[in-house]
C-alpha cells in the first residue's frame, strides 16, 4: 500500500451507464466512479469487495465481487543512513533496518563502491557523488517492495597541475599553479611564489624546483598533499662562428667566433684544430 488498482468493464449487451463501488469507503467520494474502466488507490492493507452495476436501454445488471482484492502490507524501512559528505579516498558504512512479513531481504544500487549490496550495513567508497537506492522486498510469495535513497558526496581536493609538470623557458619568467576544492591552501618551498597561501599561485624560480601543495577543507577535515614540478631551462645558446671569408696561398685569417665562453675549432681539410 497505497495500490492503484485498474478496473476493466467486460459487460455485455453494450452498457451504457456504470456505477462502480470499490468496498473502500474510508476513501469518502472516490469509493464510487462512473466511467466505464476506472482507477482507485487503497491505501490500507486488507479484503475488499467490490460492486458493479451497469444499465443500458433495456434495464440494469449488476454484479458483486467478495473479497474480491487482498492489499498486501509493504515492508517498513524503520531508519536508514542520513545523506553524509566524506574526503575523497574515505569510507563510510551504510546502515538501515527494515520489517515485513516473512522477514526481508536488502539490495543495494549501485553497486559501484560498496562491499557488498545484499547486506544490511555494507561499506562504501565511492571516489565520485552517488545516490544509493536500497530495495527492501519481503520473504511473502508476492514479494512486496519498498524503496529509500542515501547519497553519499565525494569531496575532490585537486592539484590542476598533477601528472603535468610545468616548464619555464628563459626568458620566459613565470607559470601559474593551480589547485581547487579546499578552502584553505598552501605551497612550499615558499622560493619564486608571489603567495604561497592562495590556490593558484604564480611561481617565478631560478632553477627547477619541486613545489607541495596542500589543499584542505577545514569544515569536513579533508587534506590533499601532492607536488608538481617547475622546469626551468636555460635560455637557448645563440653561437657564432663568424663570416664566411676567403684568402690567397699564403696569406692567413683571423677566425672570430662570439655567444660563448669556450670554443673548440675542428678543420675538414686536414688542418691541426685550433683550440682556445
Amino acid at each position: 500500500v497505497p495500490y492503484s488498482f485498474q478496473f476493466i468493464d467486460q459487460s455485455k449487451n453494450t452498457p451504457t451507464k456504470w456505477k462502480w463501488d470499490f468496498g473502500d469507503p474510508s476513501s469518502g467520494v472516490k469509493n464510487t466512479d462512473s466511467i466505464a474502466n476506472p482507477k482507485h488507490y487503497y491505501s490500507k492493507t486488507g479484503f475488499y469487495t467490490v460492486k458493479l452495476i451497469t444499465y443500458n436501454n433495456f434495464g440494469n445488471d449488476d454484479t458483486t465481487y467478495i473479497n474480491f482484492i487482498e492489499i498486501k502490507p509493504r515492508p517498513v524501512i524503520n531508519s536508514i543512513s542520513n545523506d553524509t559528505v566524506i574526503c575523497a579516498g574515505e569510507k563510510v558504512l551504510l546502515n538501515a533496518y527494515a520489517s515485513g512479513v516473512g522477514g526481508v531481504n536488502y539490495d543495494w544500487a549501485p553497486v559501484y563502491g560498496l562491499n557488498d549490496t545484499t547486506i544490511i550495513n555494507p561499506l562504501a567508497s565511492p571516489d565520485t557523488t552517488v545516490n544509493y537506492i536500497l530495495k527492501v522486498t519481503d520473504n511473502t510469495v508476492y514479494k512486496c517492495n519498498t524503496f529509500d535513497t542515501v547519497k553519499i558526496q565525494v569531496k575532490n581536493l585537486k592539484l590542476m597541475n598533477r601528472n603535468n609538470d610545468r616548464v619555464i623557458c628563459l626568458p620566459d619568467k613565470s607559470v601559474q599553479l593551480q589547485c581547487k576544492g579546499g578552502n584553505k591552501y598552501m605551497w612550499s618551498p615558499t622560493n619564486g611564489l608571489n603567495l604561497v597561501n592562495i590556490a593558484s599561485p604564480i611561481a617565478n624560480p631560478t632553477k627547477t624546483t619541486l613545489y607541495k601543495a596542500t589543499i584542505t577543507d577545514t569544515l569536513l577535515n579533508c587534506k590533499l598533499n601532492d607536488t608538481v614540478m617547475v622546469y626551468v631551462s636555460a635560455p637557448p645558446i645563440l653561437a657564432t662562428a663568424g663570416k664566411d671569408t676567403f684568402f690567397c696561398d699564403g696569406e692567413g685569417v683571423q677566425l672570430q667566433a662570439g655567444g660563448v665562453q669556450n670554443y673548440q675549432y675542428y678543420s675538414e681539410i686536414g688542418l691541426p684544430p685550433y683550440r682556445w
